[in-house]
């Protein structure tokens, strides 16, 4: 008799095992990048050859991300640093207004792709701020490396401070 509800039991559980649901493995990642090196114009100025170099070492670099969406501000700057990738995965790019970060915040917390979001040396920190509650200073002028990651699951998220190394070729003669 013992052996009969060893069996029973062990079946039970098989069976519970077999029927219950699986943990949500969906993740995605959203990537916040500062504009690549900019000409020193007032108005809305393009990327140096530096800047344009960066945009597609970036590229590279996010090329296996799976980006699904991409986000910049309306600024040549900040297009043109989006514009290799979203060309390489015949993505477009979609705009956001930088004075408006807590709405574009929303509307992000919203999305479930890795998405790309193309800022400033200011809203680029400001934005993983609203997303994650966070508190990162706004970026150096000078500094053109700093990728965040913010890597969500259904339990949590988590946020890493990465640079995105790039030694341009041409220093110097920008």
């Amino acid at each position: 008799m013992p052996a009969k509800i060893f069996w029973i039991l062990t079946t039970v559980v098989l069976l519970l095992g077999c029927t219950s649901t699986p943990a949500d493995t969906h993740s995605h990642s959203f990537y916040l990048v500062r504009h690549a090196e900019k000409q020193d114009t007032k108005d809305t100025p393009h990327l140096t050859e530096c800047g344009q170099l960066r945009a597609l070492s970036l590229s590279k670099y996010l090329s296996d991300a799976n980006i699904k969406q991409i986000f910049s501000t309306q600024y040549n700057r900040t297009y043109e640093t989006a514009l290799p990738l979203a060309k390489k995965q015949g993505l477009p790019i979609q705009y956001y207004q930088p004075r408006a970060l807590a709405d574009f915040a929303s509307q992000l917390q919203k999305i479930d792709d890795n998405t790309l979001i193309v800022g400033h040396s200011n809203t680029t920190p400001m934005l993983v701020n609203a997303l994650v509650g966070s508190n990162y200073a706004w970026i150096n002028e000078d500094e053109y490396d700093v990728l965040f990651k913010i890597n969500y699951t259904k339990e949590h998220m988590h946020v890493e401070k990465l640079t995105h190394t790039f030694t341009c070729p041409l220093k110097g003669s920008d």
